[in-house]
Parts: structure tokens; C-alpha cells; sequence
């Protein structure tokens, strides 16, 4: 099976605990999570985009194609 690869989107976030760190994939509306540090993020990213995907294999749901493209553009 080919590899997938899907964007994710990275934003600073805050909850009971204080500063941290969300990410959500919008190929794959309701897949998202959260984490301390950027390696925890990662870390639990990868987790929930396999349990995702996973789920939806399972309940005979297309698995949604990455699409998303992201460029980053500096401006003065």
C-alpha cells in the first residue's frame, strides 16, 4: 500500500493545563489533537490520523485522498 501523506495544520492553543499545541487535518474533517510539545503533537498526530483512517476502512467509508496543498509566502 502506497503511503499517504496529509496535510497538517499547526496552531498554538491553550487549555486547563496552560500552553499547547492543535493540530487538525482538513482532508479528514474531525481528525485532529493536541500536545505539550511539538514532539508529543506529532507523536499523538500520527496516532489519531491512523486511528481515522482506520475507522472510517473499517465502517466501508472512503478514505478521503490528501489534497491540500500549503506554500508559505513572505511578505515585507
Amino acid at each position: 500500500m502506497d503511503k499517504l501523506i496529509y496535510t497538517m495544520i499547526i496552531e498554538p492553543a491553550e487549555d486547563d493545563e496552560g500552553p499547547c499545541f492543535g493540530a487538525y487535518f482538513p482532508d479528514l474533517p474531525g481528525c485532529g489533537t493536541t500536545g505539550r510539545t511539538m514532539e508529543e503533537l506529532r507523536r499523538n498526530a500520527r496516532e489519531a490520523l491512523t486511528a481515522h483512517i482506520g475507522a472510517l476502512r473499517a465502517t466501508g467509508q472512503p478514505v478521503p485522498p490528501p489534497s491540500i496543498a500549503v506554500e508559505r509566502i513572505s511578505v515585507a
